[in-house]
């Protein structure tokens, strides 16, 4: 399963674009518990591009995590 699947699974969306739009505290759960390492960085990337509509790289898995909480803590 893909970090997208994963996520979607994880947080109870029928469908990956509900992603976008879901309550920050359960996606903030979802994606705190994830180890960034069971994912290509690759994914992690595109899953930040599609939630905060921004492209950014990274060096790491746990980096790009990171940017991910923080995006959405401030949400």
């Amino acid at each position: 399963m893909d970090l997208f699947e994963t996520l979607t699974s994880s947080c109870a969306c029928p469908h990956i674009s509900d992603l976008r739009f879901s309550v920050p505290e359960p996606l903030l759960g979802c994606i705190s518990i994830l180890r960034p390492e069971d994912f290509p960085l690759t994914q992690w990337y595109d899953l930040y591009e599609y939630l905060t509509g921004t492209r950014k790289f990274f060096s790491t898995q746990e980096q790009a995590r990171a940017e991910l909480i923080r995006f959405i803590q401030e949400k």
